[in-house]
């Protein structure tokens, strides 16, 4: 009924009924042809684009521009690119994005986090702590002038000023603040370290309970945290829990001054349990990191300016600690720490609590290769029961960087819910070796089945206008699965052009990271510590010569020990 519909739809009546008929078609239909790329390979740019984006590689203008070049062979115009935004905008957002370490995108994976929760979950089990004796500790740095980082405010200015200035602090001197919050919302007294050698008076004036400590540069060390812990922590936490049989459990990262052997042995005879965080997994795994200190810093930054525009000068040292213990109590409340707690799925306990967009990051260094979820294969699966060179360079390389990391078949095992590569457009590996270091490769072709058109029966008796009908509804079928099928090939070859692409972006970081190991051979000490290129390059080539003499005559000497070791064997 076009009447019906057209009022259901508020559309003309004419215009239905046409649709209707295929006599018109919708707007990105009709400029099919005077597009760059089809409605089908926009359909994959824009999934290649999402999963680039959770993996935190998002593309920029410039990014759609160059992978639309490849593909087409001409690089098309920014207002294309703005067209394709408008086109996608339901599903694409173009913003600003945050900084995400190499280290923790690799480290926060589902095997690591997986075994932090089982450990956890454990302790809590067998200890049954409670909620106000679990606390999560960290310390974080504070610039008096406020930091380098801006506020995201704006302001007034006339359109003939051309620079645009806001006075602001440029003290960059650091003072370290060990903040501890409990699982039941309560802060603890802060800690503060300072840089220097002498105190100030303003700084223990109306703040009973805080540490104060000094150091060179302003940052924390083994002894500054022992400190804290024995006088500060200790003596807050027995208070609070009451019964001193009631163990407390501290929640901190595994850097090198937070744990030692001395507060170990403070930990044990005040009945307090540690649980070392995953290492760079912090910015999803502990409280302070994730709602408490954003917050703080935010703050921070707007009062170190307000201070400016008040005085005309920046904050002053002996102000520190008042400034600070002001805003903290306006800035972290009950709320938001029990909202940390709550993200962090620490309490109410939650192993569940991070998804597969969460992990997304750490899909480039996985065992398991992981494509959008239209790639052709999108049926086949491919298991490997050792990990590639690749896998294993990377862990290297991260247990050289940090000792405290986690073990490499943790951090490299992820459970991505998203296609694996076929075997034929991933890395080949030959079958002829029987080594047991050879991955063993299985792939199950299920491919789809070839589209089959049956044409409707015509009964001969009937009218010749009705056999005329059956066989345009059959022929407009027949061109709807044409027209599926060819949109079907075009997604696929999008798809591998753009896994292609991929593949090669992914052996350029092995071969960069196979360059970086093997660099070290270049890097030479001499005397001077300047030197011009002529001397620098003199100076490697006779470190190199000095090195060659030294690795010949260590290798003339095993050589002599091993013919002495043969000609006594002989004699016997």
């Amino acid at each position: 009924d076009y009447a019906h519909a057209a009022k259901k739809f508020d559309a003309p009546y004419d215009t239905v009924r046409r649709r209707f008929l295929g006599q018109h078609k919708a707007p990105h239909d009709a400029h099919e042809a005077q597009k760059i790329m089809t409605s089908a390979q926009e359909e994959v740019f824009l999934e290649w684009m999402v999963f680039h984006a959770q993996e935190g590689r998002p593309w920029s203008q410039s990014t759609i521009q160059r992978q639309a070049e490849s593909f087409t062979g001409r690089k098309p115009h920014i207002n294309w690119v703005k067209g394709f935004r408008r086109r996608h905008r339901a599903q694409l957002k173009f913003c600003g994005t945050s900084g995400l370490d190499p280290k923790r995108a690799v480290c926060f994976n589902p095997g690591t986090v997986k075994k932090h929760f089982d450990e956890l979950g454990a302790a809590i089990d067998e200890r049954k702590y409670k909620i106000h004796n679990r606390y999560n500790m960290d310390e974080k740095g504070c610039q008096i002038g406020g930091g380098r980082k801006r506020t995201g405010r704006k302001y007034f200015f006339p359109r003939s000023e051309r620079a645009n200035y806001k006075k602001r602090n440029a003290n960059l001197e650091l003072v370290t603040v060990i903040e501890c919050c409990s699982a039941d919302g309560e802060m603890l007294q802060p800690g503060f370290i300072f840089s220097g050698a002498g105190y100030e008076y303003e700084w223990f004036q109306d703040h009973p309970g805080i540490s104060v400590g000094l150091t060179s540069n302003g940052w924390t060390d083994e002894t500054q945290c022992e400190k804290w812990f024995e006088e500060s922590f200790i003596p807050q936490a027995r208070e609070r829990a009451g019964d001193p049989e009631e163990r407390v459990l501290l929640i901190f990262d595994g850097h090198g001054s937070h744990v030692t052997p001395k507060m170990m042995e403070l930990a044990m005879a005040n009945k307090i349990d540690f649980h070392l965080l995953p290492p760079h997994t912090t910015h999803k795994t502990q409280p302070l990191d994730v709602a408490v200190f954003g917050p703080m810093q935010l703050r921070w930054t707007e009062r170190m300016e307000e201070i400016v525009e008040e005085t005309g000068e920046g904050l002053p040292r002996y102000d520190f600690i008042s400034e600070y213990m002001s805003l903290r109590s306006s800035a972290v409340t009950t709320q938001i720490v029990k909202a940390a707690w709550r993200k962090t799925g620490l309490e109410p306990f939650n192993p569940n609590v991070f998804t597969d967009a969460d992990f997304a990051p750490s899909r480039m260094t996985s065992t398991k290769v992981t494509v959008p979820p239209s790639f052709p294969a999108s049926e086949n699966r491919c298991s490997t029961d050792s990990e590639s060179d690749a896998d294993t360079d990377e862990s290297e390389s991260s247990s050289e960087s940090d000792s405290d990391d986690s073990d490499s078949d943790d951090r490299m095992d992820h459970a991505a819910d998203s296609t694996p590569l076929p075997a034929d457009v991933s890395d080949q590996r030959s079958h002829s070796s029987s080594s047991s270091d050879e991955a063993d490769v299985t792939v199950h072709e299920l491919g789809p089945k070839v589209p089959q058109f049956t044409p409707t029966p015509i009964d001969k008796r009937s009218s010749l206008q009705n056999q005329i009908s059956i066989l345009q509804r059959d022929l407009q079928a027949c061109n709807e699965l044409y027209l599926a099928e060819f949109a079907r090939r075009q997604k696929s070859e999008t798809n591998c052009h753009l896994a292609r692409r991929e593949i090669q972006s992914l052996k350029g970081r092995i071969n960069a990271k196979q360059r970086q190991q093997g660099r070290k051979s270049n890097r030479f000490q001499v005397d001077s510590n300047f030197l011009m290129s002529d001397a620098g390059l003199a100076q490697f080539n006779e470190a190199n010569r000095r090195k060659a003499d030294k690795e010949r005559v260590e290798q003339e000497r095993r050589d002599q020990r091993t013919a002495t070791e043969r000609q006594a064997q002989d004699r016997r």
